[in-house]
């Protein structure tokens, strides 16, 4: 029963006191409790035996995640529909629909190479993300972005809008559910399963050049699809090395964020506000050097990528010296033509430098 309902009619009252107050469907909905397999009022235990009577053994298959039970998935979109079971059905189905859609399968079981349609490494080059092999302090996986050096250009030049999209629901349903599996484990029987990831984003270089349509449409189009497939994935995030401009990004990408999702948002400039905050979240030993904690990754927390990539601005022109040891060489033009020589200088000559 949905708080508000009912009350009229007659001569108005509720025909005597200490009725229990219904918050389900309405934004007080978790007064009573948080609504998690271990943190449930009656009337959310009620509504979740409701909810789940509804639901097939097959239909749940197609959504619920390796590590998670019945309740806990079921509760994972009652949360994000305020306990409305109506409209918790409803986002189930078409979450549903959408892995249908989509072969979700099919996209997990292909490598990045697949589902991108270019090497990994040449993503890479242009998108530094990674999970970390480590967890948080809760079991929780912990995945890391170097938001402020993404090249818009240098992805749309390797692969296309609708191909990152599906290798980031490839990454979820791989990386982060073999992680969240892992630390389901570590919990210990009888323990809640863990369903969010710790998400670290570097705003360090950030620029006008991410401040336009094409990104903030990516943003936009992401967030709407774990919003409304992946309920209640987001734990904390904290974006660090925050530079002034940044709080115009802000704008343009809240308003896509919902209100729970918002108040796990942390913004922070300085490394001496971040870092101790980080390892609030994650154990020193667990957290890479280059984010304030003991943990030394083989090759750093960025290892360098196998291509040299330089941009070159419309009418520009960029001179790189190569060494001996390469053996490739790929332009990646976004548009236009491209113009390029390659100079040969053998070992201990000077000059001619490559084009």
């Amino acid at each position: 029963t949905k708080g508000g309902d009912g009350g009229g009619g007659g001569g108005g009252g509720d025909g005597g006191g200490g009725a229990a107050v219904a918050y389900a469907g309405t934004k007080d909905w978790a007064t009573e409790a948080g609504g998690y397999v271990d943190d449930m009022s009656d009337e959310q235990r009620r509504i979740l035996a409701e909810f789940s009577a509804t639901v097939t053994d097959e239909a749940l298959a197609e959504v619920k995640w390796a590590q998670e039970t019945r309740d806990s998935c079921l509760l994972r979109f009652l949360r994000a529909r305020q306990f409305d079971a109506a409209a918790a059905g409803a986002m189930f189905a078409a979450a549903r629909a959408w892995r249908a859609d989509r072969d979700v399968p099919a996209t997990v079981a292909a490598s990045a190479e697949e589902v991108l349609g270019c090497l990994e490494d040449e993503f890479y080059a242009f998108y530094q993300q990674r999970y970390l092999p480590t967890l948080a302090r809760g079991g929780e996986p912990v995945y890391v972005e170097r938001t402020g050096r993404i090249s818009i250009e240098g992805l749309l030049s390797v692969t296309d809008k609708a191909r990152m999209l599906r290798n980031h629901f490839r990454a979820v349903e791989s990386t982060q559910v073999a992680l969240s599996v892992r630390g389901t484990r570590a919990r210990g029987a009888g323990a809640a399963p863990v369903e969010t990831v710790v998400t670290i984003m570097d705003m360090e270089g950030l620029g006008t050049h991410l401040i336009n349509k094409t990104a903030i449409n990516y943003v936009q189009e992401c967030t709407r699809m774990d919003q409304d497939n992946y309920p209640e994935m987001a734990g904390a995030v904290v974006i660090i090395n925050a530079p002034r401009i940044f709080s115009a990004a802000w704008g343009m990408v809240k308003g896509f964020l919902d209100e729970r999702t918002r108040e796990k948002i942390q913004i922070m400039s300085s490394p001496d506000d971040w870092q101790p905050r980080l390892r609030e979240l994650i154990p020193p030993d667990a957290l890479p050097l280059e984010l304030g904690g003991t943990l030394a990754l083989p090759g750093g927390l960025w290892p360098p990528s196998p291509f040299a990539t330089t941009a070159v601005p419309r009418g520009g022109m960029a001179r790189v010296r190569l060494p001996r040891t390469a053996t490739q060489l790929r332009w990646w033009p976004a548009a236009g033509t491209l113009v390029a020589s390659v100079v040969y200088v053998a070992e201990g000559e000077e000059g001619g430098e490559e084009g």
